[in-house]
């Protein structure tokens, strides 16, 4: 709507709208899939790119760093024409758009993990197709990490855990905590009991989805005071352990 307008005079709550949707990205981390165009720019800005690489380097990754090398380092400009011209891609080829698409697979391959052999020479590999799952599912997901600190969106993540050890999401989760974070939100499931600690997250940062077979409900660990004579949960309370005891919300019942 707003696109069509010459005079947003008298539209400005359409605009906050847009403004606040514009922010709103969904990340579903189970899917374990690549979105090509978002990793690629992300590669191409120096900046961010240098917070992965020490993100990288703060974590057991036998990883050294990623960098985007130079297309001429992967392909000669002669053969992406081809490419670009030949019968394979003939549908992409009819628009821009097409060749762009191609162009940002060309350019994903561009996309290289550095690692260190055991004689101490570094070793080069791209990394779409090299890097092991795990590997891979953690650096895509601090992407979109680093992506909404830098640009203070909203960012949505669905099984924040999936495949990834324990430690790798508190790493996450520190950052996103940090004071990195002015303007950037969270909203992250997860499974990983790991993370209900108190010095990760505050009481009122937590939430627990439970359901039976009228209702699913959103209840807030926050709802539940200190002193309190039915469950006495303070700030400093082993989260976790309360939690798997069934002392804060009712779990799954099993009875195998």
């Amino acid at each position: 709507f707003l696109e069509y307008q010459k005079d947003l005079t008298g539209f400005e709550p359409f605009k906050k709208v847009n403004d606040f949707f514009e922010k709103l990205f969904f990340f579903d981390n189970k899917e374990n899939a690549h979105n090509i165009v978002t990793l690629n720019r992300f590669m191409k800005d120096p900046k961010k790119v240098r917070i992965l690489n020490a993100l990288i380097k703060s974590t057991e990754l036998y990883l050294e760093e990623r960098i985007m090398i130079d297309e001429k380092d992967l392909f000669d400009d002669n053969f992406i024409d081809e490419i670009l011209e030949s019968d394979l891609i003939k549908d992409l080829n009819k628009e821009e758009e097409g060749k762009k698409t191609y162009k940002e697979i060309l350019d994903s391959f561009r996309i290289t993990s550095i690692y260190k052999k055991t004689d101490g020479n570094l070793i080069s590999r791209p990394s779409l197709l090299f890097d092991s799952t795990g590997t891979n599912n953690y650096l895509r997901l601090s992407v979109h990490i680093i992506n909404a600190l830098l640009e203070g969106r909203i960012l949505l993540i669905d099984e924040f855990d999936a495949s990834l050890h324990f430690k790798l999401t508190r790493i996450l989760t520190i950052l996103m905590n940090s004071q990195a974070n002015s303007n950037a939100q969270f909203i992250i499931t997860t499974h990983d009991v790991n993370l209900l600690s108190n010095q990760l997250f505050r009481k009122d940062q937590i939430n627990f989805v439970v359901r039976d077979y009228n209702d699913v409900d959103i209840i807030s660990l926050n709802d539940f005071k200190a002193n309190s004579e039915e469950k006495d949960i303070r700030n400093t309370s082993n989260f976790e352990k309360m939690y798997v005891e069934d002392k804060i919300v009712p779990l799954p019942s099993t009875n195998i």
